[in-house]
């Protein structure tokens, strides 16, 4: 009996509507993780109104972790999916795309900046480059690339403790 050859195409059809089904909720959980913590954190943020650049800085790192991580483990809990547990991947990348090249530089004398406190990748990163006003530097690369970080990887951690209890 002779057998029907099946192009792999179809063979791998279901392989790649499973890859490309896992890549849209990987979008998905990313626009959760950025644009919902942000909402959350806007009608949360109500409630705070810090005064002073410590204070403000404060906030957002708290809102960002806490919003972000209750999002991951909710969206985890009523997709069951394991994407949001990779949501951190794309904005790691985002971030170094723009930490290598300030790390490499030398403009940067030190990490955390005991020497020269205006020039460290800390202040670059952390958000203290604010304190120069928002369109400084240090202040841009915080809003742009370090507030997606932490709410990816928060967003993430959220998402894995909701798959850990899932599994117990």
């Amino acid at each position: 009996m002779a057998t029907a050859h099946v192009p792999s195409i179809q063979r791998d059809f279901p392989r790649l509507i499973a890859g490309l089904r896992f890549v849209a909720f990987i979008a998905a959980n990313l626009l959760f993780a950025l644009i919902g913590t942000a909402i959350v954190e806007t009608a949360a943020g109500k409630f705070f109104q810090p005064r002073t650049l410590t204070g403000i800085l404060w906030k957002e790192w708290t809102l960002s972790v806490v919003c972000a991580s209750f999002l991951g483990f909710g969206v985890h809990r009523g997709w069951k999916n394991a994407a949001a547990k990779w949501t951190w991947i794309l904005p790691s990348l985002w971030f170094l795309i723009r930490f290598v090249p300030a790390l490499l530089s030398g403009a940067s004398k030190s990490v955390f900046g005991f020497q020269y406190p205006n020039t460290s990748l800390w202040f670059q990163f952390s958000g203290l480059g604010c304190k120069e006003g928002s369109r400084a530097l240090g202040c841009m690369n915080f809003l742009i690339f370090t507030i997606p970080l932490i709410r990816g990887f928060s967003y993430s951690l959220g998402s894995y403790i909701s798959a850990r209890m899932d599994s117990k």
